[in-house]
């Protein structure tokens, strides 16, 4: 088996960024927004990570023709950073005009920007500005402030973004203002959607530029100088503790139901794959999330008006139509333990099943 690395890839430095966001900030939805406003020459590709293992945004995304590689069931920077490498090294043969990734709204997008910032890519990636999505109505919120993920979220933006804003109040938009005048953020925008300027993605990287001046000054200075303490001080070069094992993504076309189950001991993930011939009931998937109240739930689902995606986050369920998958998939997320099998028996609710064969 062929191994890329690096310098067997190419010379040129590709554009690359990080989009992030804790959960249900919309950064699928952002990323589909770019892809269908990028330049109509250039070839992108995606590195997107979940944090259960059904892989619904990486359904999502392929869908628009660009070139996907997912890693689901956790961080994908763990494990010595291993999944990630290998799923960035096989996008980057195909060498992309741009490479975006979507680390998972509980990954650790830190270890990504130390990766792509590490020697080993500095011939071939050319970091430019993360971009972080917020739901301004969650900074007032202590569960999302006092998570360590989410402060980290903030203080590598490059670009801080406030989406979901129709959904916000005056008071979330001040809350908002405020974080935004807390650090020297390139930019700050206010959108819904995720209808962000894809001029943003141009912008520099902080961490990547603030290491390159630390490297510099390093190699410069005279014997017996100290370093700079504002710099190598600064809260973009602290180091953030590694999280989950990765997971293998579901095979596609399966004639099974394959179900299964994620935890970091905090947030518990319940994800589904079933064969394309189940016909789900829309209103019992509909009444299953309005009833369980999810973190964050997507799903892309066959039902008997046809292949639809479901959203949920903080109380609201969006659907609209999809073009036809190869099976149906659903992820919920929720900050307590839920009992996968009745929320199971609650999504086959009148629907039509090929069989009952059941895959754990």
């Amino acid at each position: 088996m062929k191994l890329f690395t690096p310098d067997t890839i190419l010379a040129t430095q590709i554009p690359t960024n990080i989009i992030t966001g804790f959960l249900g900030a919309g950064k699928t939805t952002t990323i589909l927004h770019l892809l269908a406003n990028k330049p109509a020459h250039e070839e992108w590709a995606v590195l997107v990570n979940e944090f259960g293992e059904t892989g619904i945004d990486g359904a999502l995304l392929e869908r628009t023709g660009v070139n996907v590689r997912e890693i689901p069931g956790g961080c994908m920077c763990c494990t010595n950073g291993l999944p990630m490498q290998i799923g960035l090294n096989f996008l980057l043969a195909r060498k992309p005009d741009r490479l975006i990734i979507e680390p998972s709204g509980l990954g650790h997008a830190r270890e990504v920007l130390n990766i792509l910032s590490s020697e080993f890519y500095e011939k071939t990636v050319k970091l430019e500005a993360t971009i972080t999505l917020v739901n301004p109505a969650k900074l007032s919120d202590k569960r999302y402030l006092e998570h360590d993920i989410f402060r980290d979220q903030l203080t590598i933006a490059d670009v801080l973004i406030a989406n979901k804003t129709d959904l916000c109040s005056p008071e979330d938009k001040a809350v908002f203002q405020k974080q935004a005048n807390t650090q020297d953020y390139l930019a700050t925008d206010w959108v819904t959607g995720g209808q962000i300027n894809p001029e943003y993605l141009s912008y520099p990287n902080r961490l990547a530029e603030l290491r390159r001046h630390t490297e510099k000054m390093k190699d410069e200075k005279p014997p017996g100088a100290g370093h700079h303490p504002r710099l190598l001080n600064s809260p973009l070069l602290k180091n953030e503790p590694h999280a989950m094992p990765v997971a293998q993504l579901p095979e596609s076309h399966t004639t099974e139901i394959q179900r299964s189950e994620n935890s970091d001991g905090t947030f518990f993930s319940y994800g589904w794959v079933f064969p394309e011939s189940t016909v789900l009931a829309t209103r019992s998937i509909m009444d299953l999330l309005y009833r369980v109240q999810p973190l964050r739930a997507k799903g892309l689902l066959n039902t008997e008006e046809g292949f639809k995606v479901f959203q949920c986050s903080d109380g609201t369920v969006s659907v609209m139509s999809s073009d036809q998958g190869n099976d149906s998939r659903i992820e919920i997320i929720h900050n307590q333990p839920l009992s996968a099998k009745s929320l199971e028996a609650e999504l086959l609710a009148n629907s039509q099943l090929p069989g009952p064969n059941i895959k754990y």
